[in-house]
C-alpha cells in the first residue's frame, strides 16, 4: 500500500522550502527597492523562532495520535477503500472541515489561544507560514475524528489534512498580486491577505484553506479591495516568541477569574475572544481582539 502519510509529510517539507525561497525573494526586493523595514526582519526571526515550538508539540501529539485514530478506525462501522477516489474525496473533506476548524478558531476564545499566533504579526510575508502555536496540534486532533468515523483511512486522514496546510505555503506574501478567475474558488495570495487584515471590512473572512466555496456558501468571502492592516486589533508590539505563543493567556484567565458561575465561564472560554462581560454581547460590537459579527 502506498504510504500516503510519508508522500504528505514529503509534500510539506518541499512547499516550506519553497516558503523559505519565496521569503529570500521577498527581502530581495525588498532591499532592491529600499522597502526592507528593520520591522520586517525582526518579525521574521520571531515568526521563524515559534516554528521551533510547534515543531515540539507536533512530535509529541504524533506520538498519541497515530494509535488513537487507528484504534477509533477500527471501532468503525464501514472502512473506505484506499483508492484514488477516496484519496481525492479525503482531501475535499479536510478543507471542508478545515474551514469550520478555522472558523471556530476565531469565534472561540479557547481556539483563538491557539491561533492568535499566527495573526499576530503586523508584517505579511513568508514567514508568517511558520508562524505557528505550540498547541496548533493538539488543538487539532478533534477536527480528525469525523473523518475517522466517515470511513477515512487514518493515513488517508493526515495526509489529506498535510495537503490543506501544504497548499498554503505560497500565499503569505504581498510579492503575487490578485489572480483573475482563481481568486474566486481557490485559497490565494490576495484572499489570504484579507484573511489576514484588521480592517473591519475584513475581519473574520476567507476562511477555506485550499477551497473559497466554503466562504462563497455560507457567507464570509470578502475579495481584496485594498492593502490591508494585518496584525490584531490590539497590536502585540513583541517580537519575543513566549509573547506571541502565550500573549492571550493572561486576559482569558483574568476574565475567567471573574466569572461569577460555571456557565459564564463557559461562556467565556468558548465565546468570542476577548469577551469578560458574562452577559451575551450584542451582535456585531467589538469584544476583544476580533470583531464578532
Amino acid at each position: 500500500m502506498i504510504d500516503l502519510e510519508l508522500i504528505g509529510e514529503d509534500a510539506l517539507l518541499w512547499t516550506s522550502v519553497l516558503s523559505l525561497a519565496m521569503l529570500i525573494a521577498e527581502w530581495t526586493v525588498g532591499f532592491a527597492t529600499g522597502k526592507l523595514r528593520l520591522l520586517e526582519v525582526k518579525e521574521t526571526i520571531s515568526s521563524l523562532g515559534t516554528l521551533v515550538g510547534y515543531v515540539i508539540g507536533e512530535l509529541a501529539v504524533r506520538m498519541l495520535l497515530i494509535g488513537a485514530l487507528f484504534w477509533t478506525y477500527e471501532q468503525t462501522a464501514w472502512q473506505l477503500p484506499i483508492e484514488l477516489w477516496s484519496t481525492l474525496a479525503a482531501i475535499l473533506a479536510a478543507d471542508f472541515i478545515y474551514y469550520w476548524q478555522h472558523r471556530l478558531s476565531h469565534a472561540s476564545w479557547f481556539f483563538w489561544l491557539a491561533h492568535s499566533v499566527h495573526h499576530s504579526s503586523p508584517v505579511f510575508n513568508s514567514s508568517v507560514n511558520f508562524r505557528l502555536s505550540i498547541i496548533d496540534p493538539l488543538l487539532a486532533i478533534p477536527f480528525m475524528i469525523p473523518m475517522i468515523l466517515v470511513g477515512f483511512h487514518p493515513g488517508q486522514v493526515v495526509f489529506a489534512q498535510i495537503i490543506v496546510l501544504a497548499y498554503q505555503s505560497w500565499i503569505h506574501t504581498e510579492l503575487i498580486g490578485k489572480l483573475p478567475v482563481l481568486d474566486w474558488f481557490l485559497n490565494t495570495p490576495s484572499n489570504h491577505r484579507v484573511h489576514h487584515g484588521v480592517d473591519d471590512i475584513y475581519l473574520d473572512k476567507n476562511f477555506g484553506g485550499i477551497f473559497m466555496i466554503w466562504d462563497h456558501l455560507f457567507g464570509t468571502y470578502q475579495a481584496e479591495t485594498h492593502r490591508p492592516v494585518y496584525g490584531l486589533t490590539t497590536p502585540l508590539n513583541s517580537q519575543n516568541p513566549l509573547r506571541v505563543w502565550f500573549s492571550e493567556f493572561p486576559p482569558l484567565l483574568r476574565a475567567l477569574r471573574r466569572a461569577p458561575d460555571l456557565k459564564s465561564a463557559a461562556r467565556i472560554l468558548f465565546g468570542p475572544p476577548g469577551i469578560s462581560d458574562p452577559i451575551p454581547q450584542t451582535p456585531g460590537v467589538q469584544t476583544g481582539d476580533r470583531q464578532r459579527v
